[in-house]
């Protein structure tokens, strides 16, 4: 999110800078004062004496002062970072028009690399990339100590090529490489506005972008002008942007001159509010359900806590991100900068939105220091929300119904977004079903099949995309496939050069001739299994995968941002249907905003 624009500069000089520029507090003035800051410095500046004078050789005390500068960072929350002259210059360059990339947008969350959304229609979603998901590594680079910004620099790239990522992902056995094409990343705010279902309005909001609070006041109105009775506010996978924007979007449901939020820092000149400064385009009363999930975060959290707070409408979804910090870029030097977190942002009741993981981390004496960084290399451990333990501390709303802290925004009501199965999330990871659409895509004019709103996969065409599948290069073996295809190189039925010479001829010695035969009778036998195992499974998933190709083929045809290609996406959007069945039934909804009685 864009950093406030506040008056002061604050001239930062780093630790070590002290020390080499001469600057170094006289000892006996740090001890009197029995001040933590003149300490430390004392204390290092003597630690870096003894080792320039006695260590046993030269030392290249450059690269000691990068070092000292990453180590006493990385005690911070993950924004904060310090920047060389070419790495601030990378900054900008990034800030400003159109990239080549994945469309993925990151975070660092409980020390891993981690993905907060895919951006809808881009590589990144087609590949089946979901919010949550780790990057342990990429290109084959692991991401354990990387910042966020060489993670997108790495990332980023000339549109065409490719890069794999390697994904850790929760409720799967190990991780998996994706190879995705980079593309030109073009995001549309507001990519859709219509009625789903009995005059309800329906309202996307995709990125905090420079016209975000305009275009989510005309589509509000142009909602009206279609008779909508209720209005259904979609931020799900937002993952921010333009601090003023969610002041703006938030004045279109929330009543003027009301909090939308205040931001608190160390110093005063970094504490500030936001307040709604025009009348809202939403009548007073009419049924509000903002939608948000793990991946909304933000300005998409201030901006549905401030709703929430105000009781104009009913948060529901899943806990948002819990990215609520304000970050400076602030100079060092001519050439060096440094962006530190200087404020944590604060919905109207008091609820700060930051997650505790993402603020100060402690001095590192409590934890090894390989536990302050980002990733791991292996034994990969993910945790369920329920699993981290967060204190939630109670405020209350105007109409003084509880909410809680603790990071990101609870919803008022709960409802878990639906999974794809496991076999078609495979497809999805090879971008199999547009891969398929593309290839039989122009066959279809001559065959007389259209692919309009009517359009329909047919038993047939079923088929025809498990006949791909068996005769695709592309591996969508499952997960007992792939252990006993490790147990045939294991034992020497299989070559795999990551297994040495030695290992394979003790295992093929130790096997005679006669239980050789048997066990490769056994394992074809097993592998057959296996194979019709896989056929059942993808039948068993026909739905989906027909889902699938259906959406595939019309977005083919009809393009990613086609109206029609979103209300077949929300017809089978379960929060989206939890969303009109709440606005359908005034009772509930009333419900869900009147405090409990005691």
């Amino acid at each position: 999110m864009k950093r406030f624009n506040f008056p002061p500069k604050l001239w930062v000089t780093s630790l070590v800078g002290l020390v080499f520029l001469g600057l170094a507090i006289d000892h006996t003035v740090a001890s009197s004062k029995s001040d933590p800051f003149y300490d430390g410095i004392s204390l290092y500046e003597r630690v870096i004496q003894k080792v320039q004078t006695y260590y046993v050789e030269d030392v290249d005390m450059e690269a000691m002062t990068r070092h000292s500068i990453k180590g006493a960072l990385e005690i911070l929350d993950p924004h904060t970072t310090f920047f060389e002259p070419k790495d601030y210059e990378d900054l900008m360059v990034h800030t400003e028009g159109e990239f080549g990339g994945l469309g993925i947008q990151i975070s660092i969350r409980d020390k891993y690399l981690t993905v907060m959304t895919p951006i809808s229609g881009t590589p990144a979603e087609r590949a089946g990339i979901r919010s949550g998901d780790r990057i342990l590594k990429i290109a084959g680079k692991l991401t354990k100590g990387t910042t966020l910004e060489k993670a997108v620099d790495q990332m980023r790239g000339k549109p065409g090529t490719t890069v794999v990522i390697t994904i850790a992902r929760e409720g799967e056995t190990d991780p998996v490489d994706y190879e995705i094409q980079r593309a030109i990343i073009k995001i549309k705010s507001v990519p859709f506005i219509g009625l789903v279902q009995d005059s309800i309005g329906y309202l996307q909001l995709t990125t905090f972008s420079q016209d975000a609070g305009e275009a989510v006041r005309k589509g509000v109105d142009s909602l009206l002008s279609l008779g909508a009775k209720g209005i259904i506010f979609d931020m799900r996978y937002n993952p921010g942007g333009l601090l003023t924007q969610a002041r703006e979007v938030s004045s279109v449901f929330i009543p003027e001159n009301k909090l939308v939020v205040f931001t608190k820092g160390r110093l005063k000149s970094y504490s500030d509010s936001l307040v709604t400064s025009v009348k809202p385009s939403i009548p007073l009363g009419m049924p509000l359900v903002v939608l948000v999930n793990g991946a909304s975060a933000s300005a998409a959290e201030i901006v549905s806590g401030a709703v929430q707070d105000w009781d104009c409408g009913v948060i529901l979804g899943d806990t948002t991100f819990g990215k609520g910090s304000v970050q400076t870029v602030l100079p060092i030097d001519k050439d060096r900068h440094i962006k530190l977190t200087t404020a944590f942002y604060y919905t109207p009741s008091g609820r700060c939105i930051n997650r505790p993981e993402n603020g100060i981390r402690g001095d590192g004496d409590s934890k090894d220091a390989d536990d302050q960084i980002v990733g791991e290399d292996e034994d990969v451990k993910t945790e369920t929300k329920d699993s981290v333990k967060v204190e939630k501390e109670v405020f209350f709303t105007a109409n003084k119904r509880p909410v809680f802290g603790g990071g990101g925004i609870i919803p008022d009501t709960i409802v878990a977004d639906h999974a794809e199965p496991y076999m078609v999330r495979k497809l999805m990871l090879k971008d199999l079903f547009f891969i398929f659409a593309n290839q039989v895509y122009p066959s279809f004019e001559k065959e007389g099949v259209k692919i309009d709103t009517k359009f329909d996969v047919s038993e047939a065409l079923l088929e025809r995309f498990y006949n791909f599948l068996d005769t695709s290069k592309f591996d969508y073996s499952t997960v007992a496939e792939n252990k006993l295809s490790d147990f045939k190189v294991y034992v020497g039925m299989k070559k795999d050069t990551a297994i040495d010479s030695a290992t394979l001829a003790y295992v093929r010695s130790s096997l005679g001739i006669e239980d050789s035969l048997r066990a490769t009778k056994l394992l074809g036998e097993l592998e057959g299994i296996l194979l019709q195992a896989r056929r059942a499974e993808l039948k068993e998933e026909s739905e989906a995968i027909r889902r699938g190709l259906r959406m595939a083929l019309l977005v083919r045809e009809m393009g990613q941002d086609n109206d029609y290609i979103y209300k077949v996406k929300l017809s089978h959007d379960s929060q989206v249907a939890a969303a009109v069945a709440l606005i359908k039934s005034p009772k509930n909804y009333k419900a869900l905003l009147t405090p409990k009685k005691r």
